[in-house]
């Protein structure tokens, strides 16, 4: 048996019109749903690169917090339980 649907038709110059229609808007539906699709895609890469810069911005920000730290506790000394104290009050 053959893999594709066959439909059932009278042979006429009318049913040809009729499927000449059908095929014509099922292409149309076809490539609407291609724009959206490629919409879509777009819309998700601009998100994507979005959330790719701001992870690259955190990952600058806690490399330099991370010197300013190892800055801080050599010249105030370890300071740490002092804070954490100080931060349950």
């Amino acid at each position: 048996m053959s893999s594709k649907k066959v439909l059932k038709v009278m042979p006429s110059r009318m049913t040809l019109q009729q499927m000449k229609t059908r095929a014509k808007g099922a292409k149309k539906g076809y490539d609407l749903l291609k724009k959206k699709a490629d919409a879509i895609k777009s819309y998700l890469q601009k998100i994507l690169n979005k959330i790719l810069a701001v992870k690259e911005r955190v990952a600058k920000n806690i490399q330099h917090a991370g010197v300013l730290h190892t800055k801080a506790i050599y010249f105030a000394g370890k300071f740490n339980n002092q804070v954490i104290q100080g931060q349950k009050k």
